[in-house]
């Protein structure tokens, strides 16, 4: 595969001021991230947290598939980090469609569903 893969380490940060999940690496948010084939996305939060990814296809196409990832649902408790792998063969231009959800102070659910793009390499875009 050409180019050299990267680790995306996200931490999921809940507001409770403004009732807002983001998505951050090293406090930038990355609530829309672009990805490429081989790539690893790492979350970690300071709440327990969940990631389901849903589907992969056209942006707003019918024709949606489970997304190619070595794991499609994450969960951790407060702190702990885990990641899952972007399958070699996930088709450029595919959007998937995922949630993220953390447990705030008060037990309440809070969901934001944020977007990832796939990225061909600069070299084989």
């Amino acid at each position: 595969m050409p180019g050299n893969p990267t680790t995306y380490d996200l931490d999921i940060v809940w507001d409770a001021a403004t009732n807002t999940i983001t998505l951050e690496q090293n406090g930038v948010n990355a609530n829309s991230l672009h990805v490429h084939p081989g790539d690893t996305i790492n979350y970690t939060s300071q709440q327990t947290w969940a990631v389901q990814f849903i589907s992969e296809g056209p942006a707003g196409g019918p024709s949606r598939t489970a997304p190619p990832l070595s794991a499609t649902e994450l969960t951790g408790k407060s702190n702990e980090s885990y990641g899952t792998g972007v399958h070699s063969d996930a088709v450029v231009g595919n959007h998937w469609d995922y949630v993220v959800a953390v447990v705030d102070a008060n037990g309440n659910i809070r969901t934001v569903d944020p977007d990832i793009v796939i990225q061909g390499r600069s070299d084989d875009d």
